[in-house]
């Protein structure tokens, strides 16, 4: 006698998981909770909705979420300004991450099991139901890395595709232009690709285009770069002042901002202290057990 096939509840488990994620930040949405760095988002959006870039009224260009603030501008445009107009952006690409998340573990680990767990924990999350709600570009980034980190591991490791890359690149580009506290992924990647094609596969080296890939990567690095040094306080003030030996962006504060984009050793540890915190000690669990399960395999 045949067996019915049994339905595959992991699909439905995955929507279920992104519609209560979406309530739980659209409850605290209604909440009304603000920090108090959403206001200057909230400015720089209503400045974008404006005049298309976000330049505040004091003429400082407000690079930081440079990216959030041109989709949050666009919803002002749009649907007029008000507090929960500049956090319906955050909100929605908070729940579309968790879809994100669903798809990339299941494509990655070929389990839906696996889909709904990385799912689950992104819902449920409590940063990221915070911080997905608040006017600012932390959701942005987290996408973007997200998709990032999967985008290199499809096209580069598994499926090496030059195609794949250059989506690769555009996920980074994104990510960076989110935030620039992703500048400290730029590092960690690299050594990551070097350590792959130097280990277990340099095949991907010999494929057509990737000297042409690096170029783009350079110049792309270099014009992200470009928008954050026009931000620095110094480059601005002097492109205000008629009196400055020589004005931004040509000008020796420009190259300064160029060459530092806020960036410090100090911001590695800001990120790894994260994992000191009692509520991530078992993450650090499992990364080392399924460290010590890679080696021996």
């Amino acid at each position: 006698m045949n067996q019915k096939p049994q339905p595959n509840i992991y699909p439905w488990l995955a929507g279920m998981l992104v519609l209560t994620g979406f309530w739980f930040r659209l409850s605290y949405m209604l909440g009304q909770v603000y920090h108090v760095d959403e206001f200057i988002t909230m400015l720089a959006a209503t400045m974008v909705a404006q005049k298309g870039l976000p330049f505040l009224p004091s003429g400082l260009f407000y690079d930081h979420g440079f990216l959030y603030s041109e989709i949050s501008g666009l919803f002002v445009a749009l649907l007029g300004f008000s507090e929960e107009v500049t956090r319906w952006p955050s909100i929605l690409v908070s729940v579309l991450t968790i879809a994100v998340y669903y798809a990339a573990a299941r494509r990655l680990f070929n389990s839906r099991l696996a889909g709904v767990a990385a799912a689950a924990l992104a819902a449920f999350d409590q940063l990221s139901i915070v911080w997905g709600v608040r006017a600012r570009m932390y959701s942005l980034a987290h996408l973007f890395v997200l998709l990032s980190l999967v985008s290199l591991l499809e096209s580069t490791f598994k499926r090496p595709s030059l195609r794949g890359r250059y989506l690769t690149l555009l996920f980074i580009t994104l990510a960076l232009l989110s935030h620039t506290i992703s500048f400290l992924l730029l590092a960690p990647l690299a050594i990551l690709v070097l350590a792959f094609t130097l280990f277990y596969r340099h095949s991907w080296l010999r494929q057509p285009g990737v000297g042409l890939q690096v170029v783009v990567a350079a110049a792309t690095i270099g014009a992200v770069l470009a928008i954050v040094a026009m931000g620095q306080l110094q480059s601005t003030v002097s492109l205000q002042d008629p009196n400055a030996l020589a004005p931004a962006p040509l000008g020796l504060n420009f190259l300064r901002g160029f060459l530092d984009p806020a960036i410090s050793p100090d911001r590695f540890d800001d990120l790894l202290s994260y994992f000191e915190n009692p509520a991530f000690y078992w993450l650090l669990v499992l990364i080392a057990i399924w460290w010590l399960v890679s080696i021996v395999r």
